[in-house]
């Protein structure tokens, strides 16, 4: 196992570290695997024992066997492996209708594959294959409809229509291919009615005797809207020790339109105006693998232990065997080990239990060892949503031109962007709540939105070109008011075991400056 436990000078295998501030010493050991709780995704360290010149470093066997470069990834494969494929169609079609009015159409087609895939482990061992597949697919479809037509002799329209359709899924796995992950658990004595129960087996005390659904590629989602169901181990065929699927159709609308009025040869005025909507649908869907903490079964774990046929504990408690003193050394995730018939009782004081299987056959074993905390079980959810953003914004800019060398502008914009979800992060999710912020019992939970940005600008600059064209001077003083800014959070995701990114709203948000660039061409070369 990786990771060190607590330990004294006299522990098998103990590490002396000091505090380099104070000297004092303190004692670590190694993880004991199925013995003390291991890290998520209760991973093997299958670099134990190795002198692999590849220890500690990413340069492991890569294989370039095509059939590893397709999802879902067979077994054996430990290829590192990403492909991009992209398609882009863009379209055109003018119709210049006469000498004052032009009619544009414009298509736009995006075809987008994504896929990821590699293995984390660390070596090239076939029995454990611990890494991550992300795969997107993204679809989208844009038309827009164009005017340009002449009121006048001083005024020139653009009038518009745009449409998009999108649809984005992604599907992010943290995978193994250990048996533990693939197949469904035995639960050995936890599944025996006792009579001291009132009848009922300890896997029915806890409730838990559903699986989530079959077949095994098809349980992460299967529950209810807006809830999280948890069930017995059922297994995972694609060995997913955590996996979430996100599906947004996203349909956005707008129309516009925008007028320039040349006042004179120096003044001319630009107004606009713009309307969108976007409308968002989303499903999350999400599932893993844990383990339950079994310490509230300790006053009859031995009896269970005996049930299982690993008698020594229960005889060395009441007198019958010779104290080992490797009872005291049994944690409620040795002793599941044991009821659950993955381990067998050693009587040894510094490794309590042995693996019913050796360690390189954890990928096909029947009884696996459990390495996180002991009862297995499956979690899952299914979270639809949807929301609407829609805005109206405006444009309003005078322009002055004394000469064909100088200009000056100033203008007010508004802009909007649409709100949107945070999906795929772990404790992005939240009650359903009323409009005061309260709870609504019953009503489940939901994805983490966030909503739109609306922004209004104030800009006042210069544009000229001096000196007999040597000098170029861009100048220009502006003033950004936020409501609603759509600012970026980073969070610490533990199942990634790395920071993760999500957007959030704040309010009060202004930005203001002063930019100035300037271009001087000293000498004709």
């Amino acid at each position: 196992m990786r990771g060190l436990r607590r330990a004294t000078a006299t522990t098998p295998g103990a590490i002396q570290f000091t505090n380099p501030n104070t000297g004092e010493v303190g004692y670590g050991a190694p993880l004991r695997a199925g013995v003390d709780n291991g890290s998520w995704p209760g991973r093997w360290n299958s670099y134990y024992g190795s002198s692999l010149p590849t220890l500690g470093t990413y340069n492991v066997a890569v294989s370039d066997d095509e059939n590893c470069w397709d999802f879902p990834y067979l077994d054996g494969c430990q290829s590192n492996h990403q492909f991009f494929e992209h398609e882009g169609i863009q379209s055109h079609v003018t119709w210049q209708l006469n000498d004052r009015t032009e009619i544009k159409y414009i298509y736009g087609y995006v075809d987008f594959g994504y896929t990821f895939n590699i293995d984390l482990d660390g070596t090239d061992v076939s029995w454990d294959q611990y890494g991550v597949t992300v795969l997107e697919d993204v679809h989208m479809k844009t038309h827009e409809l164009t005017i340009n037509w002449q009121i006048g002799e001083d005024v020139l329209m653009t009038s518009g229509y745009f449409l998009m359709d999108e649809n984005r899924k992604q599907n992010y796995s943290i995978r193994n291919n250990i048996a533990s992950i693939k197949n469904a658990a035995t639960y050995g004595a936890y599944d025996i009615p006792q009579a001291f129960l009132g009848g009922v087996s300890t896997s029915a005390l806890l409730g838990a005797t559903n699986t989530c659904t079959t077949p095994q590629t098809g349980w992460v989602g299967s529950g209810p809207n807006n809830t999280t169901i948890s069930c017995r181990w059922g297994g995972d065929a694609l060995g997913r020790v955590y996996n979430h699927q996100n599906d947004v159709q996203n349909d956005a609308t707008a129309v516009y339109t925008q007028g320039t009025w040349t006042i004179n040869d120096e003044f001319a005025l630009v107004v606009g105006a713009r309307y969108a909507e976007d409308d968002k649908e989303w499903t999350e869907v999400r599932g893993g693998y844990a383990e339950l903490f079994m310490n509230f079964s300790g006053g009859w774990d031995s009896v269970l232990a005996l049930q299982q046929g690993q008698v020594g504990p229960y005889y060395e408690l009441l007198g019958y065997a010779p104290w080992s003193g490797a009872v005291p050394e049994l944690t409620p995730l040795a002793y599941a080990n044991l009821i659950m018939g993955n381990a067998v009782y050693t009587g040894d004081p510094n490794n309590p239990i042995a693996p019913v299987c050796p360690l390189d056959q954890q990928a096909s074993c029947d009884t696996p060892m459990r390495l996180m905390q002991g009862w297995p079980y499956g979690y899952t959810s299914r979270i639809p949503g949807q929301d609407k953003w829609s805005d109206t914004n405006y444009r309003v800019n005078l322009d002055w031109t004394p000469n064909g060398d100088q200009l000056v502008y100033f203008g007010i914009t508004t802009g909007y962007r649409s709100g949107g979800v945070a999906l795929g992060y772990s404790g992005a999710r939240d009650d359903v709540r009323d409009e005061y912020g309260l709870p609504i019992p019953g009503a489940g939970i939901e994805a983490l939105s966030y909503d739109k940005e609306t922004v209004e600008s104030a800009e006042l600059g210069y544009k000229g070109i001096h000196m007999d064209d040597r000098l170029q001077l861009f100048a220009s003083v502006y003033h950004y008011d936020y409501d609603g800014y759509q600012d970026v959070v980073t969070q610490f995701d533990p199942l990634r075991g790395e920071t993760a990114e999500y957007a959030s709203n704040a309010n009060g948000i202004t930005n203001e400056g002063f930019e100035m660039e300037f271009v001087y061409t000293a000498t004709d070369n």
